[in-house]
């Protein structure tokens, strides 16, 4: 069984997006038919057009370089020399928010390089940055689709892995309680119990058991962070369904006195017990 883990502490873990869709939660993949290794840049696709972010994976809060080398004139007629470009970071997850923007003047050459700091506040897991060309180079309405592909890269964002501890999983056959809205497809809900030191979690996941994997150790007590993790078998791909997976775990030390639930830095719904 393979763990893929929402840290994100130094390996690369890439999602396809295309602008304006969010991709389906699950399994980090790969590009260009082989995964990108520790401390290589997460931009292998050609339809970045030369684009790469560093780090490939990032810390929240954490400031990122995103660059271009200098290429052969013509190369992605959306990146036009000379023009300024907006650079726009969104979660994979929830695509169609625009998380953290920058401007960019593209050179000469084609080449460029902005620095942009990662919102603290972002879901965790797979993200994508995507160059936005100015109205007057919006070519959809009058070129073919292939010309029109805005370059994008992607990186992963997730929690300083020093600061995460295991949590203790108690139960993962428990009974999913009643859920208050079932058209919150992608938001976490947090249930007091069974047991007196214990917490029902209910996380939206893939196809593959969605599971609390760890939490953010040396925060307030009053908030309960959880990094989840996709329990993934052998040689097999997480689908994604949107389905509900259960699971208890034993509250941490210190953390009895919670007052809120993060899973992969999203608010839980605290249910009534």
């Amino acid at each position: 069984m393979r763990i893929c883990r929402r840290t994100y502490g130094r390996s690369t873990a890439v999602a396809a997006l295309l602008i304006g869709a969010a991709a389906l939660p699950g399994c980090a993949g790969v590009v260009g038919g082989s995964p990108a290794a520790v401390g290589e840049s997460s931009t292998v696709d050609p339809l970045a057009c030369g684009m790469t972010v560093e780090p490939g994976s990032a810390v929240l809060g954490e400031e990122v370089l995103i660059s271009r080398p200098a290429t052969e004139p013509g190369e992605c007629a959306t990146l036009a020399p000379g023009s300024t470009q907006t650079l726009e970071l969104r979660s994979s997850t929830r695509g169609i928010t625009v998380e953290q923007s920058v401007p960019v003047l593209i050179g000469n050459d084609g080449a460029f390089e902005a620095r942009m700091r990662i919102p603290t506040g972002i879901r965790l897991g797979d993200a994508v940055i995507t160059a936005i060309p100015p109205a007057e180079l919006d070519c959809t309405a009058t070129a073919a689709a292939e010309e029109c592909i805005l370059p994008r890269t992607y990186l992963a964002v997730g929690f300083d892995p020093d600061d995460l501890r295991p949590v203790r999983l108690t139960d993962t056959a428990a009974d999913t309680p009643t859920l208050p809205a079932d058209d919150l497809v992608d938001t976490p809900y947090a249930l007091a119990g069974p047991g007196a030191n214990e917490l029902t979690l209910v996380l939206i996941g893939s196809s593959c058991p969605t599971r609390p994997a760890d939490f953010v150790a040396g925060t307030s007590a009053g908030t309960l962070q959880i990094v989840s993790a996709d329990e993934v078998p052998p040689g097999e791909d997480c689908d994604a369904l949107a389905m509900h997976w259960t699971t208890v775990i034993e509250i941490p030390d210190g953390y009895a006195g919670f007052r809120s639930v993060t899973v992969d830095n999203v608010p839980a719904i605290l249910l009534d017990p």
